[in-house]
């Protein structure tokens, strides 16, 4: 390296949790938000002349989404609307009964003239990873 050249290192990682226990407009269906994320890059620079500069840089990062329900807190349908044994709720089956994560969640419903109810459709995820690389030169045109 010389004085001409830099050569930088960067790393960010941003954290964010929060929990919402309020989804779905009715406070039935709380859920929480995990996204660790982190971003890397490498950024090079090079004065060739007083009036031209390369740079090249080089970025990876990583997007991680993950939406889990409270299920402890999570509305059974089964059980209604005071969430005890043996009080009236809504017992349906599925069209596709296997592999729900969630099998007693409330159903999405919206009436015309009155407040609907979501369910939702958490638990979530997602990740995957991003790259990124320019590479350019400037010219100062004195």
């Amino acid at each position: 390296m010389t004085s001409k050249q830099r050569l930088q290192f960067r790393r960010n990682y941003y954290a964010f949790w929060e929990y919402q226990p309020l989804d779905g407009g009715s406070g039935e269906t709380p859920k929480y938000f995990n996204r660790p994320n982190q971003t890397n890059s490498v950024d090079y620079v090079w004065t060739l002349r007083p009036t031209l500069v390369n740079e090249t840089l080089a970025t990876f990062s990583l997007d991680r989404v993950y939406i889990p329900v409270d299920a402890a807190h999570f509305l059974d349908r089964t059980k209604g609307a005071v969430q005890g044994p043996g009080y009236f709720g809504l017992n349906y089956p599925y069209i596709f009964p296997t592999g729900k994560l969630l099998p007693n969640r409330i159903p999405t419903v919206n009436t015309a003239n009155f407040s609907g109810l979501s369910g939702g459709p958490y638990p979530s995820h997602s990740q995957g990873p991003i790259y990124e690389h320019i590479r350019q030169s400037d010219v100062d045109q004195e």
